[in-house]
């Protein structure tokens, strides 16, 4: 059994915004006992254990932070998402409320209890539940600081907590605190959603043209990162991800006979598919998007337009046009940077730069 009390000090201590001499002098100490205690050099009196556990509003086990409570927490964790995966809900919240009264400073417990509660009672709509679940979740954002999963985040808890909101009839409670917590327009699609169904077209705008423009940037990068994903490691669903991505372009661009920004990114997407082609042994393959490649970025940097209006849902915007970041001043710019010179050297890379290189020269 280990006791982790230095690093629980320091951390509680951070995450209720103390300093070291303010924590002495709320609890009646010098600051060098305080070094002391997250240095690992002293321990606390059990006196000071249990001012200190009061202060910080955590159990005297949680300051303590025994392994072995851990474990069996944990353990707990994993029975109540066991039941859940089942969808046996009553054994579910069973294990979940006894775990609560076990370990009710646990943010592993209080998190999947407040899972529980709304998985189990969303489909029926029971208020009281989504309440219990709601409080659970709010419960959880002082316990964040054991928490090692980087996607948790008081903002993100907090917009669970607007959806369970919304569940549960009180839309505009759930809306305003959307507004509240709509960290770098992470709620930008769900507040304008909200909106628009309410009818409020005007007010609804310019979250979703902002979401809209969001989702775009989102399905490119997913999209690339999906082909060299499955490009490394050697996987022919680099051309179902391809296929995806084209497909996805194809959808948001309004048709014409102009030479658009899309066609910019498909030659990006080009001749990284003919680099991963050539990758994996695919020659002839690689051949026809070097050249796609190739035709697309000459006919978008003779002519380059940025317009908006060629994405479809933008007509009538004034936002600027976000996917131009990052991908170069030209299509041909955009390939050597975004494709050329990311990629691990390799004899398939000479070979498809080279190719690049010999068409350019023989059209110039």
């Amino acid at each position: 059994m280990k006791i982790r009390i230095a690093e629980n000090v320091k951390s509680l201590r951070k995450q209720n915004g103390f300093t070291q001499e303010q924590l002495a002098e709320a609890l009646g100490v010098t600051v060098g006992a305080v070094y002391k205690w997250e240095s690992g050099q002293s321990l606390p009196e059990v006196k000071l254990l249990v001012e200190m556990a009061d202060l910080f509003e955590v159990s005297v086990d949680t300051l303590l932070g025994y392994d072995r409570q851990a474990e069996n927490a944990e353990r707990r964790v994993q029975q109540i998402e066991q039941h859940l995966a089942r969808r046996e809900f009553g054994e579910a919240i069973a294990e979940a409320e006894k775990a609560l009264k076990k370990y009710p400073q646990h943010f592993g417990v209080v998190t999947t209890a407040a899972i529980t509660y709304m998985l189990a009672n969303t489909e029926n709509n029971d208020r009281e539940a989504m309440e219990r679940s709601i409080l659970l979740f709010q419960r959880a954002i002082p316990l964040l600081y054991q928490c090692t999963d980087e996607r948790m985040c008081e903002a993100s808890i907090m917009s669970t907590i607007a959806s369970l909101y919304i569940i549960s009839g009180q839309t505009g409670k759930g809306l305003e605190t959307l507004r509240q917590h709509n960290v770098c327009g992470t709620n930008d699609d769900a507040i304008g959603f909200i909106l628009a169904m309410r009818r409020e077209a005007g007010e609804a705008k310019p979250f979703l043209y902002r979401a809209y423009a969001s989702l775009l940037n989102e399905a490119l990068y997913t999209g690339l990162g999906l082909i060299l994903m499955y490009g490394t490691l050697r996987d022919e669903q680099y051309r179902e991800a391809g296929a995806w991505l084209f497909s996805f372009l194809d959808s948001i661009e309004i048709p014409s006979e102009r030479v658009t920004y899309i066609d910019k990114i498909r030659a990006v997407l080009h001749a990284q598919l003919a680099l991963i082609s050539a990758e994996c042994g695919h020659a002839e393959e690689s051949e026809t998007h070097i050249r796609d490649a190739y035709h697309l970025a000459t006919r978008f940097d003779h002519a380059p337009d940025y317009e908006s209006a060629n994405i479809r849902f933008f007509l009538d915007t004034d936002l600027p046009l976000i996917l131009a970041d990052g991908l170069g001043n030209s299509a041909d710019d955009a390939i050597r940077r975004f494709v050329f010179a990311h990629a691990p050297a390799s004899p398939a890379l000479d070979a498809v730069r080279s190719r690049y290189d010999a068409l350019r020269q023989a059209n110039l």
